[in-house]
């Protein structure tokens, strides 16, 4: 059974709407998100001024890339932490950027 142009046109329509409302809702998960509303500690001993904290990479990766952050989370400890930020771009693609906490 074939689709007509028109039922086509409705699924694409269909689909980009519900892509749109998941990425939507994966928005609002990291804008109510602790870990970004969290200060760096204080205690200049445990951590060092050439750390990069989360939220210096989210700012980061929000000049360098236009578009809504959908998840930031760091991996990792000690000298191999990462950032890894998600951005759904302005051109509706998803990207994965990984940024140092310890960069070297």
């Amino acid at each position: 059974m074939e689709r007509t142009d028109t039922q086509q046109q409705r699924h694409r329509l269909r689909r980009r709407f519900v892509i749109g409302a998941l990425l939507a809702m994966g928005g609002c998960l990291v804008a109510t998100d602790p870990v970004l509303a969290q200060a760096p500690p204080t205690d200049s001993a445990a951590y060092s001024q050439d750390q990069v904290t989360l939220e210096q990479a989210v700012r980061k990766v929000r000049a360098q890339y236009k578009g809504r952050i959908l998840a930031a989370e760091s991996r990792g400890n000690g000298a191999n932490k990462v950032h890894v930020i998600k951005i759904l771009g302005d051109d509706g693609h998803v990207r994965t950027v990984r940024i140092r906490a310890n960069p070297r």
